[in-house]
């Protein structure tokens, strides 16, 4: 709608709407991953894999990745942690590179890419669990198809 409105007054409120709901989509992702908005477990999945394309995280991966970082902090010695930064921080990696996630966009892509031919890389040998990997294979070949048909409708 704030496509189609593009050029009237009415865009001014649409695209307020949707870019509060976009800028705060990686928090909700972030909750959804955790199943603890909604009280069936369907919704919550089914928001996190919307809020997940929303944020550009491989919604599989990312979950198992999680319940990881969350069963293995930093503090625990001789553990690898896929989501802690590295100490001490790079101030200008923090202010540069992830304010406009210029690396992570690079890697996330790159990951799925991997994915979607099936090669399994670090965080899914790690995280994943066998029986989740087909579907995130499959979640990776869609984004890769839904990225692709963006870039030739762009041009």
């Amino acid at each position: 709608m704030a496509y189609l409105s593009w050029g009237t007054w009415w865009a001014i409120p649409l695209f307020f709407i949707f870019g509060t709901v976009y800028s705060f989509a990686a928090a909700r992702w972030h909750e959804y991953g955790h199943r603890s908005v909604f009280k069936t477990r369907w919704l919550n999945d089914f928001f996190y894999d919307i809020t997940s394309f929303l944020t550009y995280f491989e919604p599989v991966s990312w979950r198992w990745s999680r319940t990881h970082h969350h069963s293995r902090t930093i503090h625990i010695k001789d553990t690898l942690d896929f989501e802690a930064f590295p100490r001490p921080v790079d101030a200008t990696a923090l202010f540069v590179t992830e304010v406009f996630s210029i690396k992570r966009i690079y890697y996330e892509s790159k990951k799925i890419i991997l994915h979607s031919l099936g090669i399994m890389t670090q965080v899914v040998i790690d995280c994943v669990p066998e029986s989740e990997r087909p579907r995130m294979i499959w979640t990776s070949r869609i984004w890769v198809v839904i990225i692709l048909g963006t870039i030739f409708f762009a041009f």
